[in-house]
């Protein structure tokens, strides 16, 4: 396997652009943006993450896309290195338009880390890796 593409649909491909330039992803090269979607690559791995607008999305998905107001898709989990850039990270998506629903704090099962939406919900957790993980 080459690479993995996660693809998320989305309402505004503007705002999606500034909410996730402000929390550190990079611009996706000749791919980043285009009528219908704005690209990124995300972690040292380089995660290609294509956030679509929710009809184009929805076409090739042959079928409705999840509505993120009513329940959950999925949690997509971002490794840290500190807890200085969790805190930071978490603090940038608040300012610009993303929910806060766990501050960055240690949890019961040991792991620290926080978690976040978008402001089209779609949720990320902040864990910091630790050696060995």
């Amino acid at each position: 396997m080459e690479n993995v593409w996660l693809n998320l649909p989305v309402q505004d491909l503007d705002r999606t652009e500034k909410f996730y330039k402000a929390i550190g992803f990079e611009p996706n090269g000749k791919h980043f943006k285009k009528d219908e979607l704005v690209s990124f690559l995300a972690g040292s791995n380089q995660l290609i993450v294509h956030f679509f607008k929710k009809e184009i999305l929805a076409k090739s998905m042959m079928g409705a896309v999840a509505n993120t107001s009513k329940g959950n898709e999925i949690i997509i989990t971002i490794g840290s290195k500190s807890k200085e850039e969790i805190a930071e990270i978490t603090e940038k998506a608040k300012q610009n338009g993303g929910e806060i629903h766990q501050q960055p704090q240690e949890s019961p099962d040991g792991y620290y880390g926080s978690m976040f939406s978008d402001p089209d919900g779609h949720k990320w957790n902040l864990l910091l890796l630790e050696k060995g993980m």
